[in-house]
């Protein structure tokens, strides 16, 4: 069974839309603006990422989010380094992503220690209070479709920095046995066909194939590949017939995860107002 998840990002955005709403009639708000402002930054001729970059404008400007996007085709680390201070600087920049993946040349590690804590919208940063976007649409879903993680066996396949490690300390809290696969894992079949719930974020078309799910799982498939014209996930399509739930690509986690950035967005702008805004701090007291 398909789940769908176009349903928990409208409400996620109707939640952000009812919170700019209230801001407006607010005089504790200190900032010049009462709109959130959010740069994305991409680096390179990606055209995955521009599409992606593109998606996310039209979500801002939907929820009433100030949204600019800047390409370097060419730029060195300095550079980006020097770009990403004065943002910092910039009293009308709230929010701050920088794009995967960045050119050869550019070490990620040493860029994203130059973001300012309070505009990491990512949650990049060690100290950061928000957290990721992409394991918070995860959470997310899982709760929507009132998945018990406590007790479960979880497998992630997947150790990257924006999905797979932040995700395991998310997944942790709420009690699961969890199993973490990367590139490294020999007889990856062995660990996916004992998961009550699979995460698979590796990157890879149609990699997950029906006879490597236990029947009845939850299937998050949280990749988005490009084969030819067409748009596919990590996970084959006859896995749905199988398992309790799979999320589709396109359409699924995708679609939360820009909702989600709206969200650690509104909570960026509040963070460095005067108002005190309660629902990230209450999800991470409830993780």
């Amino acid at each position: 069974m398909i789940l769908p998840c176009q349903p928990i990002a409208e409400r996620i955005k109707r939640e952000i839309k009812r919170e700019l709403a209230n801001l407006k009639g607010l005089k504790e708000v200190s900032l010049s603006s009462k709109v959130p402002r959010l740069v994305s930054i991409q680096v390179g001729n990606n055209e995955d990422v521009r599409i992606y970059a593109d998606a996310q404008k039209r979500v801002a400007e939907e929820v009433g989010i100030k949204y600019f996007p800047y390409y370097f085709k060419n730029i060195s680390q300095k550079e980006l380094i020097t770009f990403i201070q004065k943002l910092n600087n910039d009293k009308d920049v709230n929010a701050i992503i920088i794009h995967f993946p960045l050119p050869p040349h550019i070490q990620p590690k040493e860029v994203f220690v130059f973001l300012a804590l309070e505009k990491d919208v990512e949650g990049i940063h060690l100290q950061s209070n928000l957290l990721a976007c992409t394991p918070l649409a995860i959470m997310e879903i899982l709760k929507e479709a009132e998945v018990k993680i406590k007790g479960k066996e979880v497998v992630i396949i997947g150790s990257g920095d924006c999905v797979g490690k932040p995700l395991l300390n998310l997944l942790l809290d709420n009690m699961a046995t969890l199993t973490v696969c990367n590139i490294a894992t020999k007889n990856l079949i062995s660990h996916t066909q004992r998961a009550d719930v699979l995460i698979v974020a590796v990157g890879k078309p149609n990699f997950i194939k029906s006879e490597m799910v236990k029947k009845g799982a939850i299937v998050i498939d949280v990749g988005i590949n490009y084969v030819g014209n067409k748009i596919v996930g990590d996970v084959d399509k006859e896995v749905e017939g199988k398992v309790k739930f799979l999320t589709p690509v396109p359409g699924g986690v995708g679609l939360v995860t820009t909702a989600m950035l709206m969200k650690n967005t509104l909570n960026c702008f509040l963070r460095q107002s005067s108002v005190v805004y309660r629902g990230q701090e209450e999800e991470k007291d409830n993780n």
